[in-house]
């Protein structure tokens, strides 16, 4: 008797995640957790599955207040997402006082200023620029708030001038 039995090999999926690519390539959805939206985000990169891509990363947006955003922000970058990579720098620039004095947040600055060196172009700094502009297009209008955003804008001179990185 011959065995048609045949074994395909995907490499670094878990059965779950497969399980769940397979539901989202024949329903156009499937259950999340923050942990599988992370492994079913790299793996809709690796097939080219955008809208899964994109499923994905509006679950993760959703949850983002219980993520490490600086990895979210770099995660957005590599796999580029802009949306996420907004809702990222858009959460950091609502909680900045968390952030401010962070290492990892001042590394992720250090980076972004060491990209514009590289291309030698008089860009400023890209995650200093979208929080400056998130701050600025707040829809809150009142005294308390304009204060809190002053305050904000200095601490990240403060924090540019600190890295050695200029106002």
């Amino acid at each position: 008797m011959v065995d048609n039995k045949s074994v395909l090999e995907l490499g670094d999926i878990s059965a779950e995640a497969f399980e769940a690519l397979l539901c989202y390539i024949y329903t156009n959805n499937t259950a999340l957790s923050l942990e599988s939206a992370f492994d079913l985000l790299m793996q809709a990169d690796v097939y080219l599955i955008n809208s899964l891509k994109k499923f994905c990363a509006n679950f993760i947006g959703e949850h983002i207040d219980q993520l490490n955003v600086i990895d979210i922000i770099k995660l957005a970058r590599e796999l580029n997402l802009p949306k996420l990579e907004k809702t990222a720098t858009q959460h950091i620039a609502n909680n900045l006082q968390q952030y401010i004095s962070n290492e990892e947040f001042h590394k992720l600055v250090v980076s972004d200023a060491l990209e514009v060196r590289e291309r030698q172009e008089t860009d400023t700094i890209g995650i200093i620029d979208d929080l400056r502009y998130y701050l600025n297009s707040s829809s809150k209008f009142s005294i308390k708030h304009y204060e809190e955003n002053e305050a904000n804008l200095k601490a990240i001179n403060d924090l540019l001038v600190t890295l050695g990185l200029g106002a």
